[in-house]
């Protein structure tokens, strides 16, 4: 790959984050945070056109609402992970829905962390930050 904007190796681009939650007012939240810590993120509100926005932006982690209309965030996490070239991509399955069985679900799905609703911005960066680390 040709590196021709002067950046050293390893700092080519900041690590890509997409959200998929059918809430504007949590996809702005995330714009701010994300952006604020120098994330490249891209706001996805329609679930059914995820897929196609993952393929498109290729993310290194994906934060997915649980609950959405037409396509829940379990549903839609079994879809990426099946999907060949996806099946690596990182998913932070985030709900209100705190109940044992909706953790254990999530994680059974294939994501690789949960996140409670509502969360602070330092307990978000710092899942993140994980999650990349172990990429």
């Amino acid at each position: 790959m040709d590196n021709t904007s002067g950046e050293t190796q390893g700092q080519a681009s900041p690590p890509k984050v997409m959200a998929v939650d059918d809430s504007p007012i949590a996809l702005k939240k995330y714009a701010s945070t994300l952006g604020n810590a120098g994330y490249e993120y891209r706001p996805v509100q329609d679930p059914k056109t995820a897929l196609d926005a993952i393929a498109e932006f290729r993310p290194d982690i994906i934060l997915m609402d649980q609950i959405m209309p037409g396509v829940d965030g379990f549903e839609l996490t079994k879809m990426i992970v099946a999907t060949q070239g996806m099946e690596k991509i990182k998913i932070i399955m985030v709900s209100s829905d705190n109940k044992k069985d909706t953790v254990v679900k999530a994680i059974q799905g294939g994501a690789v962390d949960f996140l409670m609703k509502p969360f602070d911005d330092d307990t978000l960066l710092a899942k993140i930050k994980l999650h990349l680390s172990r990429k």
